[in-house]
């Protein structure tokens, strides 16, 4: 998370301590699934104790109150960032949230980051505008964001764009939080 604090004419970022949705390695590194249907069929005697090995959710809600607060804070939120994440089934909570928020309020934008193994090379343009599109897909695919709201959805594929001007439309207030 971070806050926007006005210098002059531009804006300094303050960052703030992360919140760590998979715990810490001081805590207990949380791994697993969000989606009861991924192991629903796992022989076991006991759900509790299968649940409590491997669903982030579950864990996350009786250890911690992390999932809450992050629900809380997304939903207080403006500009959504999400970086390099794949969004698979283990997924599935924290889709369904966003996709929920982003739905309900016309002013949330989300800005996505993916993870490139290679940077795109600024001489060649239209690689980087060929990567746009097909993650711009990817992402209002995933989040069924019809065709009339996909201008509240922004790719970032090189450093330049962080800058985040295309959501301030000349304002000087801007929102940020990351997950």
């Amino acid at each position: 998370m971070s806050d926007l604090i006005p210098k002059n004419s531009t804006y300094v970022y303050k960052y703030t301590s992360p919140r760590h949705i998979h715990s810490t390695l001081y805590n207990g590194i949380i791994l697993g699934l969000d989606n009861e249907e991924l192991y629903k069929d796992i022989p076991c005697s006991d759900i509790r104790k299968l649940k409590n090995l491997i669903d982030k959710v579950y864990i996350n809600s009786r250890y911690s109150n992390i999932t809450n607060e992050l629900v809380s804070i997304l939903e207080q939120s403006r500009i959504i960032v999400i970086f390099g994440w794949s969004m698979g089934e283990s997924d599935s909570f924290w889709v369904e949230t966003v996709k929920r928020l982003f739905s309900a309020n016309k002013n949330v934008h989300l800005v996505y980051v993916p993870y490139y193994s290679e940077a795109t090379n600024k001489r060649f343009r239209n690689q980087s505008l060929d990567r746009e599109d097909e993650q711009k897909d990817f992402i209002t695919t995933k989040f069924e964001i019809p065709e009339e709201h996909s201008d509240r959805v922004h790719i970032v594929t090189d450093t330049e764009y962080m800058k985040l001007n295309f959501l301030t439309n000349g304002s000087k207030e801007k929102e940020l939080v990351t997950v």
